[in-house]
């Protein structure tokens, strides 16, 4: 075989192994490189979720913030609205014990009692005892209840009405 047919033929197989090697160098270096855009990738995925946590967890802490505020204002009106139903209790039952000691006293004195008042007493009595009244006005209704004599009827000028 002729010197530079032998020449070319080993320079063709040099250039194809260079060829060749520098393929493969190529095929590394993107295999690498895609490797690192996956990574990239990920990264900034991990980082975008990490940011998108970050604000849902401030924008509920602010939420929360605003929340605590709103429950302190209906806490503070709730605490009005128990003091003012306290004040009407304790009015109701002033107003209760009242009228059963008027009541109570007059049909007292009179020493009789119809059914009627009986049953009208006790509906002023049964609230009033709830709300916590007792005392002498248990004591007066109780004696109308026990030792008052029951009339069907009483005449007006007994009743002391006009």
């Amino acid at each position: 075989m002729e010197p530079w047919i032998a020449a070319m033929l080993g320079s063709g197989v040099v250039v194809a192994l260079i060829t060749f090697s520098k393929d493969i160098v190529l095929w590394v270096m993107n295999r690498k490189a895609g490797k690192q855009d996956k990574q990239e990738e990920k990264d900034d995925c991990f980082a975008a979720l990490k940011q998108s946590v970050e604000d849902g967890f401030k924008s509920v802490n602010n939420k929360i913030e605003v929340m605590s505020e709103d429950v302190k204002t209906i806490h503070e009106s709730i605490s009005e609205i128990n003091k003012k139903q306290d004040d009407q209790c304790e009015a109701l039952q002033a107003q209760l014990g009242n009228t059963i000691k008027y009541l109570a006293g007059k049909y007292i004195r009179r020493g009789k009692i119809t059914p009627e008042e009986l049953e009208e007493l006790e509906w002023l009595f049964i609230p009033y005892e709830k709300n916590g009244g007792n005392g002498t006005r248990a004591k007066m209704f109780h004696k109308c209840q026990t030792s008052l004599e029951l009339v069907d009827s009483v005449p007006a000028k007994s009743k002391g009405e006009i």
